[in-house]
């Protein structure tokens, strides 16, 4: 339901029954740390502050927050959705420390219209919805959330691309109409062997209407930063895959693969790897 106050002062988490869990994290944060020191604890203080009032503003529950990672749940799956949108853009339009143009993957990128499409810290969120085991944590004085469901949500947020989202084949059904409302742009990852959990599971990725240059720019392989190869290693038959290359740029780029009815190997994996070093260069020198 609707929050008042402070997202910590919500006082009636969502229903165990029916839960949308979702984990946050800032992209590439370990490096950042080691690089920009006090002003990546000014950067993280901003990044706390965005991200809690997206929180409150959309109905969301805090059930943690762990370093630059946030745990929150949502009674609704479409409210998930409009916080992931207005923390996206909310990041975008934030003043960050401008020592944080100095780092890479943190600059003012554009388009070829001059639009902005990212600029400090990309923070990667991704969700996934269903039934939970909860309990009271003595330690947070909060209620916490257990189970499949919030283990699912960890693995699609590790395969999330820093400044989009990414959701579970469960959410983005029961959330579909909502997006062709909002104009949303969307498109389909691919299908990853998620840690822990087993089969093949299907991830689409998300960004609101006002970021759609963002998702373009990502799919044309205008950014690169691949990730996560090892996803590519099993998968079905007539599957479509998608794989991400990770580069030092922290950028992401795309590309669908069809190995019909067989298994890829590592030595096929790295010959793609190969193909694309070229392709990885001419947009790294792009910036």
């Amino acid at each position: 339901g609707e929050s008042s106050g402070d997202s910590k002062s919500v006082l009636s988490p969502p229903d165990d029954s029916d839960v949308t869990i979702v984990f946050t994290d800032v992209q590439n944060s370990a490096e950042l740390w080691a690089t920009l020191g006090d002003t990546m604890s000014q950067a993280l203080r901003l990044h706390n502050t965005v991200m809690r009032l997206a929180i409150k503003e959309c109905g969301g529950y805090e059930v943690k927050k762990v370093g630059d990672a946030f745990m929150v749940a949502f009674d609704d799956p479409i409210a998930a959705i409009q916080f992931g949108m207005l923390a996206q853009e909310s990041l975008l339009e934030t003043e960050w420390p401008t020592q944080l143009q100095t780092i890479d993957i943190c600059k003012d990128k554009l388009t070829q219209k001059e639009i902005k499409i990212w600029g400090g810290l990309r923070v990667r969120i991704g969700m996934h919805s269903g039934s939970v085991v909860s309990d009271f944590d003595p330690v947070t004085g909060r209620k916490d959330f257990y189970g499949p469901t919030v283990n699912k949500a960890a693995r699609v947020e590790s395969q999330s691309v820093g400044g989009l989202i990414a959701v579970s084949n469960e959410v983005y059904h029961r959330v579909s109409s909502y997006l062709t409302k909002v104009s949303a742009s969307t498109t389909t990852l691919g299908n990853y062997e998620l840690k822990g959990i087993s089969g093949l599971h299907q991830i689409h990725c998300i960004s609101s209407s006002a970021l759609a240059d963002r998702m373009d720019v990502l799919m044309s392989c205008d950014e690169l930063n691949v990730s996560n190869p090892k996803s590519a290693q099993k998968r079905a038959s007539n599957v479509k895959l998608a794989v991400r290359f990770k580069t030092v740029t922290g950028c992401v780029a795309f590309v669908d693969l069809k190995q019909e009815r067989q298994t890829m190997t590592s030595s096929e994996l790295n010959t793609i790897c190969t193909t694309f070093i070229d392709v990885v260069d001419k947009a790294a020198d792009r910036y």
